[in-house]
């Protein structure tokens, strides 16, 4: 029940993340733990990882768009996984 209500409370949060292109860490930090408590398959998981470093490396340059784009992508694939 709380692992819902976390990534429930992280993907809103993610798509408030436009609003705040310029600092994507929390949004990174909420993903990474909705991340870390998805019950997903291997290979899964290592796309979710991989789009993770992506949005971490555009943070640390500055480009705020294209993290918010990789966590997007990162919500779009835990969220499918849901169903």
């Amino acid at each position: 029940m709380t692992r819902k209500i976390l990534t429930a409370a992280s993907l809103m949060f993610v798509l408030a993340m436009p609003a705040y292109a310029d600092n994507c860490s929390d949004g990174i930090k909420a993903m990474q733990e909705a991340a870390a408590g998805a019950n997903v398959k291997p290979e899964l998981r290592a796309q979710v990882g991989a789009l993770l470093e992506d949005a971490v490396q555009a943070q640390k340059k500055g480009d705020g768009k294209s993290c918010n784009t990789k966590l997007a992508q990162v919500q779009t694939l835990l969220g499918n996984a849901k169903n």
